[in-house]
């Protein structure tokens, strides 16, 4: 805040000695070139409103700053002697004069933004008219729509109704990659559900990769299930087989359904399919790579079930069924018998590890591997189906192995852990995770995860890196 007060003081002071310089020589014919153009005002009247703009937003800072130290809230002078401020500008005041800045700059007022993004909160309702309003320039819309990138503006109608329509065609490429972008983090259901409508509509591999990131951001683990809605709606091939691909470990349900679904179609799609569907090695996956090879007769596609086959009986390392069992991976180093994330600094991840039999639990017992320290949240599901925090930290302990303690919990069948993969440097691994209580002990039998390193050769998901790449 200090900062910002300075600044705002040594621009006005700065801004008034220009109008002093000028204001003496008003009755010349011309003012000298130089000092034309280093002016941000072509005449003396713009410079006056500008020093007036500044006056008004010094005036609020300093309320600002008494009334957060208790102190009185009178209208201060401006430094250097001068009259007492304005009273402020009303919110929408900043917004309309963002908008005619472009009308000078096609980048717009650097300094109405800063007091756009302050008084955004306020200003919600008229910047979605203007993203919706076709006539303003495309670098405002642009802008405004990256403003709304926050976790706070997710949820109303308005934005995300907003935000989509900057989306849809025939909206300019650089306005639909920004609206995307804000989705991402902004959407809720019913913009992923405007965002799958539009998805085949858009036009050119870069909106279409960005509404496809966007959607699986969305999604979270629910993206096989989104795919498997897309699939009949896609009107070629390449897209069903580009779809296919995209599938990843975290529903396996919704996954074998979109194998299923794949495997009775043209001969691309069932090819990427048959070589996808070796990265799964759970008995359901095995035994329908064993139905699929029954009625298939394309030679190609028999040879890809074949060779996944092989692979379902060889577990990929670093995959999400690594962390499955009692530890066997050397805590000390990357090791292919745990499981690892898609990459070694990729935000927030999860695995997801169930066990044979639900049980009385109270503690929870993690070897990490590799690089330690990213474990941000633990829960437990209990019963009722429903995930219970039991444990969360911005600072992870290093210790190995990490032992969480929680109150006792009835019938606990599946333990979640959340990574934060920022927060520590290096590959974050897990080798195992046992559950203890009352009613024993136990060792994962399955798991799933947000993401894989452990993915395989052939046809990764979106954002997961080759298995031959590293």
């Amino acid at each position: 805040m200090r900062l910002v007060f300075l600044s705002l003081i040594c621009a006005a002071l700065a801004l008034m000695a220009g109008v002093y310089w000028m204001s003496e020589r008003e009755g010349r014919a011309a003012i000298a070139e130089p000092i034309t153009a280093s002016m941000p005002g072509e005449d003396v009247t713009a410079l006056r409103q500008e020093v007036q703009a500044l006056r008004e937003e010094l005036a609020r800072l300093q309320r600002n700053q008494q009334l957060s130290s208790g102190g009185e809230s009178r209208a201060p002078a401006i430094a250097g002697g001068g009259e007492p401020a304005a009273p402020a500008r009303e919110d929408r005041w900043y917004l309309d004069q963002y908008a005619l800045s472009f009308q000078e700059d096609e980048e717009g007022s650097e300094f109405y933004r800063l007091a756009v993004e302050a008084r955004l909160g306020n200003l919600v309702e008229p910047v979605c008219v203007l993203l919706r309003d076709t006539s303003r320039v495309t670098p405002l819309r642009c802008s405004l729509a990256r403003l709304l990138q926050r976790k706070r503006f997710q949820g109303p109608a308005d934005v995300n109704g907003a935000l989509v329509f900057c989306v849809a065609p025939p909206a300019e490429e650089a306005l639909c990659l920004a609206a995307l972008a804000s989705l991402s983090i902004a959407g809720d259901d019913g913009a992923q559900r405007s965002l799958e409508q539009l998805l085949f509509a858009l036009q050119g591999k870069q909106r279409s990769d960005a509404c496809l990131n966007t959607l699986q951001k969305l999604s979270r683990e629910r993206w096989n299930a989104t795919l498997l809605r897309l699939f009949p709606r896609a009107p070629e091939s390449e897209w069903r087989c580009a779809l296919v691909r995209q599938a990843d470990s975290s529903d396996l349900e919704s996954a074998l359904q979109l194998f299923i679904a794949s495997s009775t179609i043209e001969q691309p799609v069932r090819l990427a399919a048959a070589i996808r569907i070796g990265e799964y090695p759970t008995e359901e996956f095995r035994s329908y790579v064993q139905q699929w090879l029954d009625f298939e007769t394309d030679p190609e596609v028999r040879e890809a079930l074949g060779a996944s086959q092989r692979r379902q009986t060889e577990l990929p390392g670093w995959h999400a069924m690594q962390a499955c069992g009692a530890p066997d991976a050397d805590f000390k180093r990357d090791d292919p018998k745990a499981w690892a994330p898609r990459s070694a600094e990729c935000g927030l991840q999860w695995i997801e590890l169930s066990y044979a039999t639900p049980m009385n639990a109270d503690r929870v017992v993690i070897h990490e591997t590799c690089a330690p320290g990213a474990i941000q949240e633990v829960l437990v599901r209990t019963r009722d189906g429903e995930w219970q925090l039991v444990h969360r930290t911005d600072r992870t302990p290093t210790s190995h192995p990490l032992s969480i303690e929680f109150p006792g919990i009835a019938s606990v069948s599946a333990v979640k852990l959340v990574l934060d993969t920022n927060r520590v440097s290096g590959w974050n691994e897990i080798d195992a995770v046992q559950l203890l209580g009352s009613g024993g002990m136990q060792w994962a039998k399955s798991a799933r995860a947000s993401s894989t390193y452990g993915g395989g050769s052939g046809g990764v998901p979106l954002g997961i890196q080759s298995f031959f790449s590293r």
